[in-house]
């Protein structure tokens, strides 16, 4: 009703009570639409149109019939071979896709952020990466905005993620630096999104040390951000890199966990793979299951013994923490001797037990 009803104070109010329901279907989805296409919203157009977890037939045809009648001069044909290469990439049709961008005579920033992600998320890293150096070498910014208006041939943090992305997945190390650089210089570095993709671009491609840079740099971190870090040590073989980064994770979800496991899982350590299996139960409150996967390995590394003594002592049960510290001692294996961390649970089983002397 009042999207329909016209008017910016329409569309405001049927974008409050949008905001306010608990669930949309699809059809709510193309309502919103409509109505900001009618008021020709064009940037808020395209963000309900990413965000819509569902799209139909209706959908696409608001969008192209709406840009194709609205009766706009020059960026008229623009907006519509945007949508087209939108929905043709979105449906996985790239040949088709690539076919509406190759033969546009006049291309906006919007054309081709559509076309390189279009092609990232579809898999071809590759081909979005030369659209991507396409762009660069035009050099002539003959670029129309949504209002017909010339603007600098520049990308958002958005798109950028994604050609670091297609970077990450080739491993082309040299090609995500000089991204890198340019993202430096256009001030965007400071996005969490385009950090953490850097993280991913740095590890995937063998820039390991250039990773952590990026990582210790970000004064906010997603757990993605944490995972891919985590991930990337992992593959790189630092197993106390990987502790450290997982010990110190603010927040942890299914990915962390399956990080962990499946990469030891399938490097054929069984024995880190136990460790990380107690690190998990422990950290859940599981102890008893914990303590049983502890107690059947036959092969026990110093890390083994500490993160038991660890898991034990941060869920309240100091005794029995230090009941594993006696057991280790006694085993009178000079290969498992007790180091810092070892020291730190048996602290904390201290003061959980309230032995402070």
């Amino acid at each position: 009703m009042y999207a329909l009803s016209g008017g910016d104070d329409g569309v405001v109010k049927a974008h409050r009570v949008f905001d306010e329901m608990t669930e949309r279907s699809v059809v709510t989805w193309n309502t919103m639409l409509a109505g900001y296409l009618r008021c020709g919203f064009v940037d808020e157009v395209w963000k309900v149109f990413d965000d819509m977890p569902e799209r139909n037939v209706v959908s696409w045809t608001t969008m192209i019939d709406s840009f194709a009648h609205n009766g706009r001069n020059q960026p008229q044909p623009v907006s519509l071979n945007n949508a087209l290469i939108h929905m043709y990439a979105s449906c996985g049709l790239i040949d088709e896709a690539y076919g509406v961008f190759n033969e546009m005579r006049c291309r906006s920033v919007v054309s081709w952020t559509t076309m390189i992600t279009g092609l990232a998320k579809q898999g071809h890293g590759e081909k979005a990466l030369g659209v991507f150096r396409w762009m660069q070498n035009e050099g002539d910014n003959q670029l129309f905005n949504q209002l017909g208006r010339v603007e600098e041939a520049e990308f958002d943090g958005f798109t950028y993620s994604f050609v670091l992305n297609a970077c990450a997945k080739l491993g082309f190390l040299r090609e995500g630096e000089q991204v890198h650089g340019r993202i430096l210089c256009k001030g965007v570095c400071s996005d969490v999104f385009v950090q953490t993709n850097l993280v991913n671009m740095y590890a995937l491609s063998g820039g390991d040390v250039k990773a952590h840079r990026v990582f210790d740099e970000m004064t906010e971190r997603s757990v993605v951000t944490w995972n891919t870090m985590l991930a990337g040590y992992l593959r790189c073989g630092f197993v106390d890199e990987v502790w450290k980064v997982f010990d110190d994770m603010p927040e942890r979800n299914v990915m962390s966990w399956t990080t962990m496991i499946d990469s030891f899982a399938h490097n054929g350590r069984s024995r880190s793979l136990n460790n990380a299996l107690i690190h998990m139960y422990a950290s859940c409150g599981l102890i008893d299951e914990a303590y049983g996967v502890f107690n059947e390995m036959r092969c026990r590394s110093v890390v083994s013994w500490t993160t038991m003594i660890t898991g034990l002592a941060k869920q309240g049960h100091g005794e029995k923490a230090l009941g594993v510290f006696r057991w280790m001692q006694n085993e009178g294996d000079n290969q498992v001797r007790p180091y810092e961390r070892t020291f730190l649970g048996v602290l904390c089983a201290c003061i959980h037990s309230g032995m402070v002397e």
